[in-house]
């Protein structure tokens, strides 16, 4: 008897924690990479698209709320592709969120696959967790297969940028190349062009070889580019392309901006200012010439009006004695 009351306890106990961690739910998911979905997906399949290096995967979920009596708050949903990045984990995650008794969400989450990447089958984990209103702990936990695979030949240009995008009164920068094989097979008869018939750039460099071990680099360059003082402004295109045994692979426009420069001028002192500054100084200053000569002009006068007096009184007193 008491063995069948520890077995009915054991099953009541057991259906309530079910119940608990059973009120989230998957109810649709729907997986796209690049342009092609694949729908209603379920727990532990594998995702009948595959995806290659450089793909993006959407995860587009819809989460339910079982309980019609409580709510259920902060659910996140945290998506992890185990060991594709260089054996490391990506993961990504979504926006918290709350459901209302029996309601539900649709969200989405996006995950890149990396350039570098092995062929294989990773798997795909989805883990939703809430929290109810009697703080009991709410979960979802889904696991899922990825089948990632690489094309026999595949060229990219991996990066293209400008170190600076607009010019102005410096007109130097530098454009920083890397070409990437991201196929199954080495390639021996790359070739890269960078070309701007406006800004002068003609650069061509062939027979480039690519392993496809992703543990080697592409190949890399860097241009630079510089420009005279007088080159005129606009926005000028450069146009970057990668060739595999003469045939177009990739490409990619960059766009150069050339402004004017435009240097400030050192402020000029007003013309009436400076005269109306020179005209006190030139009352205002005597040179030693000057006041010698003034001294002597002087003396003269004295002399001179001396000489007139004693020729006065000397005719006075000579009419006197007559």
């Amino acid at each position: 008897m008491k063995l069948i009351r520890l077995l009915i306890g054991i099953l009541i106990f057991t259906a309530l924690a079910f119940n608990a961690l059973a009120q989230l739910e998957i109810t649709n998911l729907d997986v796209k990479i690049d342009s092609k979905t694949d729908s209603n997906i379920l727990n532990g399949e594998t995702i009948n698209k595959e995806a290659n290096p450089g793909s993006a995967v959407t995860l587009k979920l819809k989460v339910k709320n079982n309980s019609t009596a409580m709510d259920i708050d902060n659910i996140e949903i945290k998506a992890t592709l185990k060991g594709i990045d260089d054996d490391e984990d990506i993961e990504e995650e979504s926006n918290s969120f709350d459901l209302k008794k029996s309601g539900s969400k649709s969200e989405s989450i996006k995950i890149n696959i990396p350039y570098k990447v092995e062929e294989g089958t990773y798997d795909l984990e989805i883990y939703i967790e809430g929290e109810d209103e009697d703080g009991n702990v709410n979960e979802v936990d889904w696991k899922l297969r990825l089948v990632v695979e690489k094309d026999r030949h595949k060229i990219i240009i991996y990066k293209a940028e400008l170190g600076s995008e607009a010019l102005s009164c410096a007109r130097t920068t530098n454009l920083n190349l890397e070409v990437m094989n991201i196929g199954k097979e080495e390639e021996d008869n790359v070739k890269v062009v960078v070309s701007s018939p406006e800004l002068g750039i003609d650069f061509s460099e062939e027979y480039i070889e690519l392993s496809e071990d992703i543990s080697e680099d592409g190949y890399e360059k860097t241009i630079r580019i510089q420009l005279d003082e007088s080159f005129k402004s606009g926005i000028y295109p450069i146009l970057v392309e990668a060739y595999r045994e003469g045939k177009l692979e990739d490409s990619k426009e960059l766009s150069l901006s050339v402004d004017g420069c435009e240097i400030a001028a050192e402020p000029k002192q007003e013309k009436n200012e400076i005269e109306i500054n020179k005209i006190p100084m030139k009352l205002a200053t005597t040179t030693a010439e000057e006041e010698i000569d003034i001294g002597a002009m002087a003396a003269l006068g004295v002399g001179i009006i001396g000489v007139l007096i004693l020729i006065i009184v000397s005719l006075y007193f000579g009419f006197r004695k007559r």
